[in-house]
């Protein structure tokens, strides 16, 4: 679990961390993700990928760090196909704001190097890292500025945190070195932009008034058409709306239900990274729950598809 650089834990950080079932559950999911090969196992598979290219330019052995590691499986199946592919790895960290987090990747990974801190104000001081990564994190930061005066998520103070959670971190980084980013991305279509679906059944009708019900992190409008079935919806009610259908009936809803997943459109990661001086090298998005989504809802607005669900960003430091 990660939280802001002021110090402030969201409401899913305490809710994990005083509830061990949604705590134990919430790691599991996490897991499960990594096992999906549209999911952040992408960002492993990548990863390794750029390691082992590198290691086959400098010949020496690579250093590489995880900001807001959790229970370092994402580390860990790293090093596992970095050995298979004889690509030396001199340094591995982990870094997360959890105990009971760090205590299990502790136990998991003896061969990395796992620190309890908060990454967007790290004091420990390292020697420059290869490889920076940011699994599935950044948006726990956007999160955590929800404003109690909006009763939601202040939009410009989260992006602003996301901003300084990378550029805090900027002296890790070797010179010419490398980060990876995974997360949400929101839709490309101005948040505005208002579409019509038709809800295939009763249940997944009231799944979605539920959802709006009982979402936290933003505040969700729309009305229903004439025909049956049918709302009218903003594009990005809608994405945050279909990203969170997988939860909003199981345990991990009292957790997901005050994070949005979606904090920057694709153009809009690009701006952060160029601002911050990196050159992209690659950028990829994926659904890997579309066909689950396809069974709850139809898009009816012409030429409208849904949204991409995560992001994948690799990008290197100009200097």
């Amino acid at each position: 679990m990660k939280f802001s650089g002021s110090g402030e834990a969201t409401a899913r950080g305490m809710k994990i961390q005083n509830n061990k079932i949604v705590r134990d559950i919430y790691w599991q999911e996490r897991l499960k993700s990594l096992q999906h090969p549209q999911g952040k196992m992408r960002a492993v598979v990548a990863a390794n990928q750029l390691l082992k290219n590198l290691y086959e330019d400098k010949k020496k052995p690579l250093r590489v760090i995880e900001l807001g590691c959790g229970e370092g499986h994402i580390l860990g199946d790293l090093l596992k196909l970095c050995a298979a592919d004889d690509v030396p790895i001199e340094m591995s960290v982990g870094i997360d704001s959890q105990p009971d987090a760090i205590e299990k990747a502790e136990k998991f990974y003896p061969q990395t190097e796992f620190i309890l801190a908060d990454y967007v104000n790290l004091s420990v001081d390292f020697q420059p890292f290869d490889l920076v990564m940011f699994v599935g994190t950044l948006h726990e930061i956007y999160s955590s500025k929800y404003s109690t005066q909006l009763m939601e998520i202040n939009q410009i103070v989260g992006q602003e945190a996301v901003f300084e959670a990378i550029s805090n971190n900027f002296p890790i980084f070797k010179e010419h070195g490398y980060i990876l980013i995974f997360d949400g991305v929101d839709h490309s279509l101005p948040g505005t932009f208002e579409l019509t679906i038709r809800f295939k059944s009763k249940e997944s009708f009231n799944e979605f008034r539920k959802f709006v019900d009982e979402y936290k992190a933003f505040q969700i409008n729309y009305y229903q058409t004439q025909q049956n079935n049918c709302v009218n919806i903003s594009v990005h009610n809608f994405t945050r709306y279909i990203t969170k259908t997988r939860f909003i009936n199981s345990d991990l809803w009292e957790i997901e239900k005050w994070e949005s997943y979606q904090y920057f459109k694709r153009k809009e990661f690009i701006e952060c990274l160029e601002k911050l001086d990196f050159n992209i090298l690659n950028l990829d998005c994926a659904s890997p729950h579309i066909e689950s989504w396809k069974k709850r809802v139809e898009i009816l607005t012409p030429k409208v598809n849904f949204p991409e669900e995560n992001i994948l960003i690799i990008g290197q430091r100009k200097s």
